[in-house]
C-alpha cells in the first residue's frame, strides 16, 4: 500500500464509518469522508457532503483523485424505523445507490471498491453445529434489508474493471453500537431480568475494529474481479454473550429460564418474531477464506472488544 493513497469512504460519520476512517488514516491513507450533513467533521479527513444516496447522486466531487472506494452507507431497520416505505428506501439507497456509485467510480478510474454487505444475504440462520455461512452458500435473503443488499451485490458483479470485494459480516459490535447488542447492554444496565438462560445456540459477531481491519485488507486486492467473503471473529451462544456483556459492564447477569418455544410464541404474539429469531436461533459464520485470501487476522480478541464496549457504556453513564 502506497502512503497517502486516496480513498473515499461513504457513511463516514456512522458507527462503522468513524472507525474505518480513523484506521485508514492511521494506515497512511488520505481519507475523503463522505457524509450527508455538511455540519459533520472528522479528524484527519477531507470532508465532502453528498446529500442523500440514490441512483441520481452526483459523486464527481467526492471521487476527484480517488483510487479506492469503501462503500458503507446504507439503510437499516434500526436507522429508519419510522419510514412508511422501507422496502422502497432500501432498494433506492442500498441497491440503486450502490450501483450508481460503482459505475461512477469505474468512470473515475477507481481501481478498488469495497462494499459492506451483510450476512443476511445468506439467510437468517444456520441449522446444526457443523452448518456455517460461507460465500458459496446459496443466497437466501429474507427481509427488505437483506434483499436490497443482495440486489446491490448483483449490480456490482455486472460493473467490471475494478477489484471489487464484498464483505458479509454478521452483527457488528463496539462503542456506539446499535441493534440487538445495544438493547441487551441497556437492559443489563437497567438490571432487567432476561429470560435467556440456557439458550444453546451459536451466533457469530464481529468487533468493529476487526471489521475495519478486514476493509483495509480488502483494499489490497488486485484481481479486477468481484469477490465475496463472509467474515466474523467470534461465535458464541446468546446466554454466554449476555454473561460476557454483563461482566464487562460490571453488572450482574440476571438470567432466568423460559423454554424456547414459549419465548418464540410470546414474541410472535407481540409481533417480534424476527427479533426473537436473531436472539434465539443460530447463525454461525465461516471466515476461513477471508483470513486466507485477504490475509486478514483480527487484531482484537472477543474479550478485548467487549471490554472496550463496556467501558464506553460506563463512561457514557458518567
Amino acid at each position: 500500500m502506497s502512503v497517502n493513497r486516496k480513498v473515499l469512504v461513504t457513511g463516514a460519520d456512522g458507527f462503522i464509518g468513524r472507525t474505518v476512517c480513523r484506521q485508514l488514516a492511521e494506515a497512511g491513507y488520505y481519507v475523503v469522508a463522505a457524509t450527508r450533513n455538511s455540519s459533520n467533521s472528522m479528524p484527519n479527513c477531507q470532508m465532502v457532503t453528498v446529500g442523500s444516496v440514490g441512483p441520481d447522486t452526483d459523486w464527481s466531487e467526492a471521487l476527484g483523485g480517488v483510487s479506492a472506494v469503501v462503500h458503507l452507507v446504507g439503510v437499516t431497520h434500526s436507522t429508519y424505523k419510522a419510514s412508511k416505505d422501507l422496502s422502497s428506501l432500501c432498494h433506492t439507497v442500498n441497491a440503486l445507490g450502490t450501483f450508481n456509485l460503482a459505475r461512477q467510480s469505474r468512470l473515475a478510474n477507481v481501481t478498488n471498491f469495497v462494499f459492506l454487505s451483510t450476512i443476511k444475504v445468506n439467510g437468517e440462520k444456520t441449522y446444526d453445529p457443523q452448518d456455517q455461512m460461507t460465500s458459496s452458500r446459496d443466497p437466501d435473503p429474507q427481509d427488505r434489508y437483506g434483499i436490497s443488499k443482495y440486489e446491490a451485490e448483483k449490480f456490482l458483479g455486472s460493473v467490471g474493471g475494478m477489484s471489487i470485494v464484498i464483505l458479509r459480516p454478521p452483527l457488528v459490535f463496539g462503542p456506539g453500537q446499535r441493534g440487538n447488542i445495544d438493547l441487551l447492554c441497556r437492559a443489563l444496565l437497567k438490571r432487567i431480568p432476561l429470560p435467556l438462560n440456557g439458550i444453546d445456540n451459536r451466533r457469530s459477531f464481529i468487533y468493529v475494529e476487526n471489521l475495519g481491519g478486514a476493509v483495509i485488507a480488502a483494499l489490497a486486492r488486485d484481481t479486477r474481479e468481484c469477490e465475496i467473503f463472509t467474515i466474523a471473529d467470534t461465535t458464541i451462544s446468546t446466554t454466554d454473550l449476555v454473561r460476557s456483556l454483563a461482566k464487562n459492564l460490571n453488572v450482574p447477569a440476571r438470567l432466568f429460564y423460559i423454554p424456547k418455544p414459549i419465548l418464540v410464541f410470546a414474541a410472535a404474539c407481540l409481533g417480534r418474531r424476527g427479533m426473537a429469531g436473531r436472539v434465539l436461533d443460530s447463525l454461525a459464520v465461516d471466515s476461513a477464506e477471508a483470513r486466507r485470501i485477504l490475509k486478514w487476522d483480527p487484531k482484537f480478541s472477543f474479550n478485548e472488544g467487549l471490554f472496550k464496549t463496556g467501558k464506553w457504556y460506563i463512561d457514557e453513564r458518567g
